[in-house]
């Protein structure tokens, strides 16, 4: 009857559903939040540097987390191991309550004012009549002009072209084909070559022949042979300076003067500031003019200029860097470090201790032991529900409502709801036997002198799971810049990265079905073939982003996750199971998840942004392609298909020529009762092991 009781007691699934719901519910938020995380420092505004730093810190920093709680674990495992459960639920209720609290603070941050590197608020002006400056007055402190008179700085400007508009509507009218229909015969085919080389400024209105708008017909097959926006200055000597204004160029103006005309700058309008410059002009061809008035029809052009955005208006040395303007509300770095790095030090505890609730409530015993992948499977399943439903919402959601919202306030509530599951998971096995804390599995004794036996073992098995993990975050820390979400993709014209969450479900749907089956996979291919296919599909993934970036490749890429992510994973854990004694049972898998989800992040996410600068919006979409097929980021692919490529080669080497043959199990293992036949190195490629018999 005992017996009968015992393997209800292990074998009864409903035993375990609590922990499946935590598995569910933590590791589904858990992962759609973090790809949020960058986009909201940057909506903070946090420069580049600053999220590659925070991350970094934040991530070596938890570092400590499982080493501390591990240690306090695997002590009450020994003074107390009656108490061992009671400690485990009592450690997961508090640091789900902690990390709720925690990330659910980082939305109490307010969002500052957006100051574009190129001001919408401020705009460079000139035409025959000279240049100007355009400020808004609700930007100065007191609402009025500043005194530029006899000011001298600096400009650089970018985005030039012809308009007619006035600063607050600027449009680029200086390529007007590219929207407007004209006939192929109404450009001239004579020779531009010299057209817009800077060494050529000078040029005649009547060398350019301008079609009729009724001619606006057809789509043009040559490119406008208007000239590119010039802007001249006059030094002292009266000789005459132009810059040409080339297709994403800028224009680094060294030496500008403000002139004295106040009363023209607070007059203009109740809105703007007009700021005059000294020596400045532009010349408008008049071919260019006509072109406009054609685009423009019954309201005219009567203010033809060329206008430029102004990059970085107000930091030294710019000219307007006098100005009082009112200062965009800065979040102090200080302060979001130290709440992020409190915050990230949770989540790798409790993934350590979800770990540990694991392995116990599924442990061998004389009568069975309970499936591990079923319990791990709802990783996934996690995955999956949370993905779908938190881009499902960003993307119904306005425009007005940030998208990191949803997925951080989701995992704050969700950590709630987990620490309310605790309370009610009174019935988990997770108190074995006081006997079980001194035996392998159940039966087989493993001294702790197993880690001095076993030591080159475990060494591997770090550095796998270290570079694992590195690649893994790198690949993931550039996810959201090459995938477009094919439902969103398919529903509006110009895709964004409010619901990039869609984008695990595809990995997440087909490891489902491989970690449910995941102990009877292990035991198949062996742990060994396991780790290096992981390499060899991460050297796939980062080959593949090398040669192509667009979508349909890199969406095809993802049915590669669960091979170079969940399967490794899991298979880390069973190893490690078996190899770590159960006296550092937290310990060892505190060190997993250090080395995978911390060390592998912080490095990881560094390397794979290594080359992202603080110019470059690397969290905006309209920026995906230009950023994805740079020279620097394709150095990036090869280097890391590189090291997936070498770390596959190493450890077969040094496994099949070094481990296996020393660690070898003898063919008659169940007749000995030597240290020899304890070879956790053996446990996943024994084809003669079976339930009951005690392979591990």
């Amino acid at each position: 009857m005992s017996q009968l009781t015992q393997k209800t007691e292990y074998t009864s699934p409903n035993r375990l559903v609590s922990l499946k719901v935590l598995v569910f519910l933590f590791f589904g938020a858990l992962q759609c939040m973090y790809a949020f995380l960058p986009y909201h420092m940057q909506a903070l505004g946090f420069k580049f540097s600053d999220i590659r730093f925070i991350t970094l810190i934040s991530a070596l920093v938890s570092i400590i987390g499982p080493l501390i709680i591990g240690f306090i674990l695997d002590r009450v495992s020994i003074k107390r191991p009656s108490a061992y459960g009671k400690w485990l639920r009592i450690l997961l209720f508090i640091f789900f309550i902690l990390a709720g609290l925690m990330f659910g603070s980082l939305l109490f941050f307010d969002k500052p004012p957006k100051f574009d590197e190129f001001d919408s608020k401020v705009t460079f002006s000139c035409n025959d009549n000279g240049g100007h400056i355009f400020v808004r007055r609700n930007i100065t402190a007191d609402g009025t002009c500043a005194d530029l008179d006899g000011v001298n700085g600096e400009l650089v400007l970018v985005n030039c072209s012809y308009t007619c508009e006035t600063p607050e509507d600027f449009h680029n009218l200086f390529h007007p084909i590219n929207s407007h229909k004209v006939i192929p015969d109404a450009l001239i085919t004579s020779d531009t070559s010299n057209l817009y080389s800077s060494e050529n400024p000078s040029f005649e209105d009547d060398d350019y022949i301008l079609p009729e708008p009724a001619q606006l017909v057809a789509e043009p097959t040559q490119p406008s042979i208007i000239p590119p926006p010039h802007i001249c200055l006059r030094n002292a000597t009266d000789y005459e300076h132009c810059h040409v204004y080339l297709e994403n160029n800028v224009i680094h103006l060294l030496d500008m003067t403000g002139d004295k005309n106040e009363k023209v700058s607070n007059n203009y309008s109740d809105e703007w500031c007009m700021h005059p410059l000294v020596s400045t002009s532009c010349r408008i061809p008049e071919q260019q003019v006509k072109w406009m008035e054609l685009i423009r029809g019954s309201r005219g052009c009567s203010t033809p200029a060329v206008e430029c955005h102004i990059k970085d208006p107000f930091k030294p040395p710019s000219i307007l860097n006098p100005i009082n303007r009112i200062k965009a509300p800065v979040i102090e770095l200080n302060l979001y470090i130290t709440l992020r790095i409190i915050a990230e030090l949770f989540p790798v505890i409790i993934h350590m201790l979800l770990n540990v609730a694991i392995i116990i409530a599924t442990r061998e015993t004389s009568v069975g032991r309970g499936n591990v992948g079923h319990q791990w499977a709802f990783y996934p399943i996690g995955v999956l529900v949370f993905a779908s439903i938190i881009g499902l919402v960003n993307h119904l959601l306005p425009n007005d409502v940030e998208p990191y919202f949803v997925p951080i306030f989701t995992f704050a509530i969700t950590m709630f709801i987990c620490a309310v599951v605790v309370l009610f998971s009174g019935k988990l096995p997770l108190t074995p036997s006081d006997w079980w804390w001194h035996t392998k599995c159940g039966m087989l004794a493993i001294p702790m002198s197993a880690l001095k036996r076993y030591k080159w073992v475990i060494a591997a098995i770090a550095i796998v799971a270290f570079i694992l993990g590195g690649l893994w975050h790198a690949y993931e820390a550039f996810r959201h810049l090459f995938t477009i979400d094919l439902i969103e993709s398919e529903i509006i014209t110009v895709p964004n990265w409010r619901s990039k969450t869609f984008i695990y479900i595809f990995g997440a749907i087909l490891s489902i079905p491989l970690i449910w089956n995941g102990e009877k996979i292990v035991d198949c291919f062996g742990h060994s073939n396991i780790f290096i296919l992981a390499f060899v599909t991460l050297a796939l993934r980062f080959a593949g982003l090398y040669f192509d970036v667009r979508t349909s490749w890199t969406t095809l890429y993802e049915i590669l996750e669960p091979i170079s992510f969940y399967l490794p994973w899991f298979t880390l854990i069973l190893f490690t199971r078996h190899l770590i004694p159960k006296k550092c049972l937290a310990i060892g898998q505190g060190l997993l998840v250090i080395l995978f989800f911390a060390l592998g992040r912080a490095i990881g996410f560094f390397f794979g942004t290594s080359v992202v600068s603080d110019n470059k919006e690397f969290y905006k979409f309209e920026e995906d392609n230009k950023i994805a097929e740079e020279k620097d980021l394709k150095n990036i692919y090869t280097i890391a298909a590189s090291i997936a490529c070498a770390s596959a080669i190493i450890y077969f080497v040094v496994y099949h020529c070094i481990l296996l043959p020393r660690y070898r199990v003898p063919t008659n293992r169940l007749a000995t009762n030597n240290d020899s036949s304890v070879s956790p190195q053996r446990v996943f490629h024994d084809e003669r092991s079976r339930k009951g018999y005690f392979r591990y």
